[in-house]
């Protein structure tokens, strides 16, 4: 979501110089249409979009299909389709008329007692299996094509929990005006899943011709408006299959678009994406890989590593972070970065984030022995995991583990304090109340950070190893941190960079009044048995050298 200025326009004039051949209707069409279209209330169009100014200045055209797309003298902004429904103008005498044709057979009718959607007056997906199969049988007899869309808002349920329901009501009715309204004509559109929207185009003869009808979707649902009093720009991702290319039904064609749009949203959100083989093949992946992560969870597969944090001052660990390491049984490894979207997509996260909160307690709680008075136990959690039931799950795994709650410490990313920030404040000051401390995450990359510090009930920031990374090569980013740490201090808060990895980082970061850092030039994530060796031994059993003008930086050197 991104807010922007916005231009709010009524109406929108254009030319249309259409001649083209439809393959399913057989008919010939040709000539100059003025048309004018009143837009709808909730519409606004933005001074310039890099797609829109390409077909003002005539530079977008399918000229296989001798169709080209231009706007009419004073007109500004979005480029529109027409619709039967438009008012038109007469067209110019010197133009031929439009060439008739016998029209599709009616088959709109064919569920007359069928309930549209209440909320957006569109048909549902389970009533359109009817028009499609007379669709169907009409493009095999004409030896025509058509496509099936599969569109889908984009981060939807965070904004339905983030402003409430009526709002996102608000959000699907003007979507589903949109789409109804810039489809190609004939075209029929359904409402799916609580979301997204399934359309199917009869009028197009290319995927160049899809294509350019759902980017005028994407781009005009991208225009931004107001949700709850604040400017919005919410963008949807659609997935595209062709009939016959990608399948001869309907339950193949809208899975195989429902495909696509799930990896353009999970890519690119707010991008069109055609089905192809490799999406097919994507798609039973990760459905594999999904089974196998739940069956590893349940048959405890996973493996918990630790990765120390230390004193600047003393160079003794002061904390460890558990992350979830998953092993196949083949010997192969799954990364992080594959099954934590993952489970975080498929909702797996809460049994995930619930089996490493339980195993991460238990195993440091077994350290005790060794410094753990002052050792804290920090654990990622997702903003997936965060409900009203949240807090009291924690509670029971302190409880049943023993483990004390002024020593763990709950990582939330700053990116996700923005998507349900009132859930995650009042979930968070119940866990205050417990004891629990509280850390925000990738600190630096978010947004309004500043605000949330004066909000939620934080104890520790971990500066974002990006900013970590170019502090020896960009001075806006030692400015940053500087910035940060100087924020932390007056606001009692502790600072911790992550993600160091060079000495010239960690001097720096020393030099800056950083008092904890955590990263590979210190210590690697390690095995339970390893790291419980290292955390009782000051910089994890490297010597630090101090820092002299002739050798320059601190040297940190393997013992």
């Amino acid at each position: 979501m991104q807010t922007a200025n916005v231009q709010r326009i009524d109406t929108l004039c254009m030319t249309i110089v259409v001649n083209r051949f439809d393959p399913i209707r057989r008919y010939q069409r040709a000539g100059r249409i003025s048309v004018t279209i009143s837009l709808h209330p909730c519409v606004a169009v933005p001074p310039y979009t890099g797609f829109n100014h390409r077909l003002r200045m005539g530079q977008v055209t399918d000229m296989d299909e001798n169709v080209q797309f231009g706007l009419g003298k004073g007109a500004s902004g979005l480029v529109m389709p027409p619709r039967r429904k438009m008012s038109r103008a007469v067209s110019h005498p010197a133009d031929p008329p439009a060439v008739a044709s016998s029209p599709l057979p009616d088959v709109e009718e064919e569920r007359v007692g069928a309930e549209p959607d209440s909320l957006t007056g569109l048909r549902l997906f389970a009533q359109i299996s009817g028009l499609v199969s007379g669709l169907i049988a009409e493009a095999n007899q004409r030896h025509g094509t058509f496509a099936l869309v599969s569109l889908d808002l984009d981060g939807f349920r965070l904004l339905r929990e983030s402003f409430g329901h009526a709002k996102g009501d608000d959000i699907i009715k003007r979507a589903a005006h949109i789409v109804k309204t810039l489809a190609c004509p004939d075209a029929v559109v359904a409402r799916h899943g609580t979301d997204g929207f399934i359309v199917v185009l009869t009028g197009v003869a290319s995927g160049a011709d899809t294509a350019v009808c759902v980017q005028h979707i994407l781009e005009a649902i991208a225009v931004p408006c107001v949700v709850g009093g604040e400017i919005l720009r919410i963008t949807a991702s659609a997935g595209i299959a062709m009939y016959p290319r990608d399948g001869e039904d309907l339950d193949t064609l809208s899975g195989k678009a429902r495909a696509a749009a799930r990896e353009s949203k999970a890519k690119h959100p707010g991008a069109l994406r055609f089905h192809s083989g490799n999406v097919t093949v994507l798609a039973k992946r990760r459905l594999r890989m999904e089974m196998d992560l739940r069956r590893a969870i349940e048959n405890n597969e996973l493996t918990l590593f630790f990765q120390p944090q230390f004193d600047v001052a003393d160079g003794h660990a002061c904390g460890v972070e558990a992350l979830a390491r998953w092993f196949r049984s083949d010997g192969s490894v799954v990364e992080p970065r594959s099954f934590i979207p993952l489970a975080e997509r498929t909702h797996v996260i809460g049994a995930l984030g619930a089996w490493v909160l339980k195993q991460a307690c238990e195993t440091v709680n077994a350290w005790r022995t060794q410094r753990s008075d002052r050792l804290t136990l920090c654990v990622n959690v997702s903003a997936h995991q965060i409900n009203e039931t949240f807090a009291k799950e924690v509670q029971q795994v302190l409880k049943s583990t023993g483990f004390p709650s002024k020593q763990l410490e709950l990582e939330i990313t700053e990116s996700a304090l923005i998507s349900d920030s009132h859930t995650i404040i009042e979930c968070f000051r119940r866990l205050k109340t417990m004891g629990v401390r509280i850390a925000i995450d990738d600190f630096g990359t978010g947004y309004s950070s500043l605000n949330y510090l004066s909000r939620l009930p934080v104890d520790r920031l971990k500066l974002d190893k990006s900013l970590v990374h170019n502090l020896t090569t960009q001075w806006k980013d030692v400015a940053i941190v500087r910035a940060v740490i100087e924020l932390g201090k007056e606001l009692g808060i502790a600072v911790i960079a992550e993600g160091v990895e060079t000495e010239r980082q960690f001097q720096v970061l020393k030099d800056l009044g950083c008092l904890q850092v955590q990263g590979y030039l210190l210590a690697r994530p390690t095995s339970q048995k390893e790291a419980r060796a290292m955390i009782g031994r000051p910089w994890g059993g490297r010597n630090v050298r101090s820092t002299s003008k002739d050798c320059g930086p601190g040297v940190l050197s393997a013992s």
